[in-house]
């Protein structure tokens, strides 16, 4: 069976809410999201999923972007409205518990849109189509959305 993940890009303030992750030493930062479970909705699973992984409650404005890989896993990349929220792990998640573990940490932030060209986000063909949205005109407050 062919994964399914849904992702989601929600900006407040200019910035955009990213998973910094530090695996073993390696930091980088992902998009939140996750596994689209049996019989939900990818709209479903990105609301869900960022609010596990987040504490940040949204609503989906529009799906931005859909990617199927080469060994058929689907990515569902929304824009999102923030509801409320601040950013952190909940409890019982197994983000929550590899950071007790101290090894693998998930620390969900707010980053500046400005600051996103000077880190590592992956995927990267994501992270450059939405800078490249961004540079022809993507309205992050108020969203407008031009893409090809």
């Amino acid at each position: 069976m062919n994964r399914k993940r849904a992702a989601c890009l929600v900006f407040k303030d200019n910035r955009l809410l990213l998973m910094y992750r530090n695996n073993t030493g390696n930091e980088y930062y992902t998009y939140i999201g996750g596994g689209i479970e049996n019989d939900e909705s990818p709209e479903a699973a990105v609301v869900r999923e960022t609010y596990e992984e987040s504490s940040i409650r949204v609503s989906v404005k529009k799906l931005l972007y859909h990617v199927t890989r080469a060994n058929g896993e689907e990515h569902y990349f929304f824009l999102c409205n923030y509801i409320e929220g601040q950013p952190e792990v909940r409890q019982g998640t197994n983000e929550y518990t590899d950071n007790l573990n101290g090894q693998n940490l998930h620390i969900p932030k707010w980053v500046l849109v400005s600051e996103l060209p000077n880190i590592t986000v992956y995927p990267d063909a994501i992270s450059n189509r939405i800078a490249q949205d961004i540079s022809d005109g993507l309205q992050i407050e108020n969203v407008s959305i031009k893409t090809n």
